[in-house]
């Protein structure tokens, strides 16, 4: 009866350890590294949310994984959670400065920016970034490769949200520039750049809340001929999150 007992007990505690917010945590960290080229779903950055003082650990940890996609994947639910993560700031700024991969820096300066992050050394950080990354339409080296200037449109982006001075204008037009239809003259190799870049200004302008500037220039997008398949489903997206940002 005894060993029953102390049994049944051992299995309430083994399970209930099991099923810990941490725990959970940490398997859902385990998956980001074999996720092919999918972010983690809403199911998961709504536990992250819900959760956050028990699993801040856990996303810090995960920060510095060896597998760039884990840090990818953390950056990106961080900047889901938004605001309320605010406190993991100094941790992603860390992360940055010794990050080498570029797509793992794109997301650590979005999620800087989702969180709010407003830190005078930060902003100071990025604008040196910013001004030194290429800005210039250079060809990919490969098929949907991120260069310099995917990475610095990312960084104005950033800044256009954490700066409420006059040089949010700066930021904003370097975004703007890509929205533009590429001219005709415009060399094959080129081109294929030039489509990278305004792929890197759509999805940044969905977080830029107040660039209601970008609104014809997204709308005349949809009207392009020969635009690429994205942009009939993301263009509209982008279009009716900053169309609502904009009206009181």
């Amino acid at each position: 009866m005894i060993r029953t007992v102390l049994i049944a007990v051992f299995l309430v505690v083994v399970t209930g350890c099991a099923k810990t917010p941490t725990t959970k945590a940490e398997k859902y960290v385990d998956s980001w590294d074999d996720m092919g080229m999918w972010l983690p779903d809403k199911g998961q950055i709504i536990f992250f949310r819900n959760h956050l003082t028990d699993v801040r650990e856990v996303l810090i940890s995960a920060l510095s994984n060896s597998n760039p996609d884990v840090r990818q994947r953390t950056a990106y639910v961080i900047g889901e959670i938004g605001p309320h993560a605010m406190d993991i700031g100094p941790d992603l700024f860390i992360c940055l400065k010794k990050e080498s991969k570029r797509i793992v820096r794109m997301y650590l300066y979005s999620a800087l920016a989702a969180i709010h992050f407003v830190d005078p050394e930060v902003i100071y950080d990025l604008r040196v970034r910013f001004q030194s990354l290429d800005g210039k339409n250079e060809t990919p080296e490969q098929d949907y490769s991120y260069a310099a200037e995917n990475e610095k449109i990312v960084v104005a982006a950033a800044l256009y949200l954490l700066n409420t001075n006059q040089n949010r204008k700066e930021y904003l037009e370097f975004v703007l520039r890509w929205l533009r239809r590429p001219g005709d003259d415009m060399a094959p190799e080129q081109l294929a750049g030039y489509w990278e870049r305004r792929w890197s200004a759509v999805i940044s302008l969905e977080s830029m809340s107040g660039a209601s500037e970008a609104i014809p220039l997204l709308e005349a997008m949809l009207d392009e001929p020969n635009a690429k398949s994205w942009i009939s489903v993301h263009v509209p997206r982008v279009l009716k999150v900053l169309k609502q940002n904009s009206n009181p």
